[in-house]
């Protein structure tokens, strides 16, 4: 995967977002429905009882937590495989200036779940 910048990013994924570079931007909620679990979140979860478990553990620092997350992301901003967490590198440093965080899960009812609150914005 070709790493994009900032601006590449908003050019592709812009629309899905709200906000600015001052405070941010913060994608709108995604819906994603029962029969779609399993494949968006590449087996990891099979139905909404096992992500509904995985959501009210304590420990969502666990591995996967972090891969379901990586699932998601790569499936709504990426190739299904990859998406890109930060942008912006410095000179070739490693150290960059714009990233994504995680989202949030809620589950409203039977049907499927909602995924918001993915936030992209400029770090210290």
């Amino acid at each position: 995967m070709q790493e994009i910048t900032k601006q590449e990013f908003l050019e592709k994924f812009g629309s899905r977002f709200s906000g600015n570079d001052i405070n941010g931007y913060v994608l709108e909620s995604v819906y994603i429905s029962v029969a779609d679990i399993n494949n968006l979140t590449n087996g990891i979860i099979e139905n909404l009882n096992q992500l509904s478990a995985m959501c009210n553990l304590d420990a969502h620092d666990n591995d996967d937590w972090i891969e379901l997350h990586n699932c998601l992301l790569a499936n709504i901003l990426g190739d299904g495989e990859n998406y890109q967490g930060s942008y912006e590198e410095y000179s070739g440093s490693g150290d960059y200036n714009w990233y994504l965080d995680f989202g949030s899960i809620e589950i409203p009812h039977k049907k499927g779940f909602i995924y918001s609150g993915v936030r992209f914005y400029q770090g210290d």
